[in-house]
């Protein structure tokens, strides 16, 4: 069957957010894409046959610590330590505001930069050299990491930096608080906001270990001007007939007795045949 011309993902614009990426930092670990090691988060039958689980879970980019380190959130404050490739950690100090955790590669990444960009350079990152833990002066609990990663994405698209979407984390740990940064122009490293969830627990960031997920996302979805949306009467007898049978054709697709019914569905909805089975 040929493909129908309003449905066929061929259709569908081809335009998009045309990421890239660099990194401050000579042996920082880049952004991988998150399908990459999607099997190694998932359960093999979602992987095969949940596509709304799978595409959730694929979509976007992980992005990595730029150094390994260690937080304790104590009755002092926050307290900051580095870690080496084997879990040791050095020795701590107690971060507060204006003295941040700072990144040991400064020198290092200095290293690369062309002579006539250095002043300009040291001009942008002030004293002290690169923050890699930022803490919350107003609560002990949050500090941003500064993963050394610059986005660009094209006009009108931003980046959703969020939690990697359906990896739970150990209970004592932390969470990554939800953020949009409009990387069409915002040339800084990315951040990524953290809250610890547990005073004295030691949480341990490794830069083999991704912290976040990237996913693009059109600025028109979350501008203030479109969020508007079409509210009908509660209740069945209310619904159009164009939402009623739309409802009531997924659904019976839905009751179907073999597995993976919304992705047959999905398939048969673009007029494409579906891939076969594993």
């Amino acid at each position: 069957m040929a493909p129908s011309p309003g449905h066929s993902r061929l259709r569908l614009p081809v335009t998009g957010p045309e990421v890239s990426f660099h990194h401050f930092f000579p042996d920082g670990p880049m952004p991988v894409p998150t399908r990459a090691i999607l099997r190694d988060l998932l359960p093999a039958k979602a992987v095969k046959r949940c596509p709304p689980v799978t595409v959730g879970s694929s979509y976007g980019w992980l992005l990595f610590p730029p150094t390994s380190f260690a937080v304790r959130w104590v009755k002092e404050g926050l307290e900051f330590a580095l870690m080496d490739d084997d879990g040791r950690i050095g020795s701590w100090q107690v971060l507060d505001s204006g003295r941040p955790g700072r990144h040991p590669g400064t020198e290092a990444a200095l290293a690369g930069v062309p002579e006539h960009r250095l002043e300009e350079l040291r001009e942008a990152l002030g004293d002290g050299g690169v923050p890699l833990v930022d803490p919350n002066p107003a609560d002990p609990r949050e500090f941003q990491i500064f993963t050394g990663v610059t986005v660009r994405t094209a006009p009108g698209w931003a980046s959703l930096v969020r939690p990697i979407p359906n990896l739970p984390v150990p209970p004592d740990t932390h969470d990554v608080v939800d953020g949009v940064v409009e990387t069409a122009w915002y040339g800084n490293g990315l951040p990524v906001m953290v809250r610890l969830r547990s005073r004295d627990e030691i949480v341990r960031f490794a830069r083999s270990t991704p912290i976040a997920a990237i996913q693009p996302v059109p600025v028109a979805a979350f501008a203030a001007e479109n969020s508007v949306a079409t509210t009908g009467e509660p209740g069945l007898g209310n619904w159009d007939e164009d939402e009623w049978e739309r409802f009531v054709t997924t659904r019976r697709r839905r009751l179907d007795s073999l597995p993976g019914s919304y992705r047959r569905a999905m398939h048969a909805h673009h007029h494409e045949a579906p891939p076969e089975q594993d």
